[in-house]
């Protein structure tokens, strides 16, 4: 298969990120799979040492004090080098600006879409607390990157009006913001109990809801390694999946 990687946080940055990135494409990869990743470069320079890692120009993330970099790219250019590389599957790692493109691209071209949940939002915004404002900003991009329901608009701009306790409020934000995400991928891979509280199990695209460890494979992969069964009413993985990684 042809895989899309698509993160919010690349090298030069250093964290588990990065990490879980670099252990897909080598895992991937080493399973005969061709790997590309979409992330953000190191300066405005948008230059790449490797013809598998595509850049986006990016500057210094005012949310982390310059731990990362925040991409700048225009999507319909990128839907454009999307589509002609013809993927079979697209995986993010972060629900921004680069992860929301794998998510609007998989709408367009009719692509699966696979979100992994690597980070603690909650302490994220926590340790971050600016980061509250690009949570903020991310809700009011979901309807431009793909269809959102009446009811997923209310709930957003219910959880965006400000309450007593910040920390409450942040938390109600991210929950609201990971259920409307997930629920618009093909899948969705959470690696602890923790990560899967984030949420409000929504179903996901595939009208699954979301299961502890390891969901199915997106509803149109056709991976003859992959098997699974019934537990408490969810598909739950029994073997390893090349598009799956186990908790």
């Amino acid at each position: 298969m042809k895989i899309g990687i698509f993160t919010d946080t690349y090298r030069p940055s250093v964290n588990g990120v990065v990490y879980v990135t670099e252990i897909l494409r080598r895992t991937f990869e080493a399973a005969g799979h061709e790997v590309y990743i979409f992330a953000p470069a190191a300066s405005l320079s948008s230059k790449s040492d490797d013809g598998h890692i595509i850049r986006f120009p990016a500057v210094k993330s005012l949310v982390t004090g310059g731990e990362d970099n925040f991409s700048l790219f225009f999507p319909p250019a990128v839907l454009s080098r999307i589509k002609e590389l013809n993927f079979d599957i697209l995986h993010f790692l972060v629900p921004g600006p680069v992860g929301l493109m794998a998510l609007y691209a998989g709408r367009k071209l009719d692509i699966p879409v696979v979100a992994e949940h690597c980070t603690d939002y909650f302490e994220y915004v926590e340790h971050y607390p600016a980061a509250i404002i690009g949570i903020s900003l991310l809700g009011m991009a979901l309807p431009f990157t793909f269809k959102v329901s009446r009811s997923e608009l209310l709930g957003m701009v219910k959880a965006g009006i400000p309450r007593v306790g910040l920390g409450n409020w942040s938390r109600s934000l991210v929950k609201n913001l990971l259920t409307v995400i997930h629920a618009h991928c093909d899948g969705v891979i959470v690696h602890s109990r923790k990560s899967l509280l984030l949420g409000k199990r929504p179903k996901t695209a595939t009208g699954r809801t979301l299961s502890q460890q390891v969901l199915t494979p997106p509803k149109r992969h056709r991976c003859s390694s992959a098997t699974g069964s019934k537990n408490n009413g969810a598909l739950r993985q029994t073997t390893k999946c090349c598009c799956t990684l186990a908790a």
